[in-house]
């Protein structure tokens, strides 16, 4: 009466059998705290959190046959390596989520076999926003014992042959309808990647209030379901795929933003430790344009009455 997504890395990360080396956990690292000097540089805070996978919430759920990790999971090493090594704040989702089944279903039953449902996405905002908030960072939510949340049936076809029903959350409060989306200002940046549906990944969205601080969500499908509740507590957010990861640094060099998070779906963390790669590759490259453009202007100028510019042999 569940069902799961699954994938190889999922089944490993279930049974613990995919644990870093130390050098993969030291590069990672490396990477990482690289994007969060390049961001503290310019006075922005980085919060990276991990959105656990299904099977990590309800492990109960899973098939019998399937033996947990008994020990360390790759979730949990990397927290604490990165948390001993930097002081980069990455966190896992996974506790506040687990104290939360209590309250309902936190991720899709059955109709999604991969993802959390809006109650588990207003937790999960709801512990990103808390984080921010140990830091010092001056930003608030609503908690959802504050909120309104109304239930329906949810129905629909599994694989477009058994009919399946489970419970639907609509979650609200007195900020909801405070925000607008704006999508034509992702218009600004053509050289965003992903294009696969874009309004699926891509939004824009701006709140009445303008005193909040702004952010910048790079994010995967879990951020989907973050649209409603995340711009409350900014003045505006822009929401990319993680795929545009690499392009922060063109990102920040056009718009400025007081926070950025990085959402990463456990399942899909290989693919964001390449992302982290690449970003870290792209920083660097601008800060030796930035050393070579310095040098140049200190270049002197032709006193010309004809000329009066630069000629750079490169």
């Amino acid at each position: 009466n569940w069902t799961f997504y699954y994938t190889q890395d999922i089944l490993d990360d279930f049974t613990g059998s995919n644990l870093l080396s130390d050098k993969q956990l030291a590069d990672i690292t490396e990477d990482i705290t690289g994007i969060h000097q390049y961001l503290e540089e310019r006075g922005i805070p980085l919060f990276i959190t991990i959105a656990p996978d299904k099977k990590t919430i309800y492990p109960e759920q899973y098939p019998s046959g399937v033996n947990a990790a008994q020990g360390m999971r790759r979730t949990q090493q990397l927290i604490e390596y990165i948390d001993e090594h930097s002081n980069v704040s990455f966190f896992s989702m996974e506790e506040a989520l687990l104290a939360a089944k209590d309250k309902g279903y936190v991720y899709s039953p059955r109709v999604d076999n991969a993802h959390w449902n809006y109650l588990g996405g207003y937790i999960g905002y709801v512990d990103i926003i808390e984080k921010m908030a140990e830091t010092g960072l001056d930003v608030e939510c609503i908690p959802l014992d504050e909120c309104v949340i109304a239930t329906s049936q949810y129905d629909a076809m599994f694989n477009e042959t058994v009919p399946i029903s489970e419970t639907w959350y609509t979650i609200s409060n007195e900020k909801s309808g405070t925000v607008h989306l704006q999508r034509e200002h992702l218009d600004n940046f053509p050289f965003l990647t992903f294009n696969k549906d874009p309004d699926n990944y891509k939004r824009y969205y701006v709140n009445d209030d303008q005193s909040l601080p702004s952010l910048l969500f790079i994010g995967d499908s879990y951020s989907q379901k973050l649209f409603e509740f995340v711009p409350q507590s900014f003045s505006r957010v822009m929401f990319i795929h993680s795929a545009d990861l690499p392009t922060l640094p063109k990102i920040l060099d056009q718009e400025s933003f007081d926070v950025v998070v990085i959402e990463s779906a456990e399942r899909m963390l290989h693919f964001e430790f390449a992302l982290f790669e690449a970003c870290m590759d792209n920083i660097q490259r601008e800060e030796e344009h930035a050393v070579l453009l310095e040098r140049m202007n200190s270049l002197p100028i032709a006193d010309h009455d004809e000329w009066g510019y630069q000629f750079v042999d490169y």
